[in-house]
């Protein structure tokens, strides 16, 4: 693994993950760390450290479309939550969309 970004090493197959779902713009994971019974993450392809640096504005798009099948896939009876955090609120230096689901209303996030 390089220590450049986990999540383009992930992309690149050079780290390992739990993918469950692809195609040709993103890429989703199950998280190691879940918040939620459901917890994934839609990362893009081509690597983004926050919001500002998406030149193209709709792969933000693409990225929530593949959230919301992912979601209904995975989390459908309860519905699910996104989140995407950008600069210092991230963990990690490439732009990802979280996937929550599977929490019942009273004990959500």
């Amino acid at each position: 693994m390089s220590d450049a970004c986990i999540f383009c090493d992930i992309v690149a197959k050079k780290a390992p993950a739990e993918v469950v779902h692809e195609n040709d713009d993103v890429l989703v994971i199950r998280n190691v760390e879940p918040q939620a019974p459901v917890h994934l993450l839609v990362i893009p392809k081509s690597h983004h450290p926050n919001l500002d640096s998406l030149s193209d504005e709709t792969l933000l798009v693409r990225m929530i479309s593949a959230a919301k099948q992912v979601g209904d896939e995975h989390s459908a009876e309860k519905g699910y939550r996104l989140g995407i955090n950008s600069a210092k609120q991230a963990d990690i230096g490439h732009i990802h969309l979280h996937v929550l689901g599977g929490l019942d209303k009273e004990t959500a996030l």
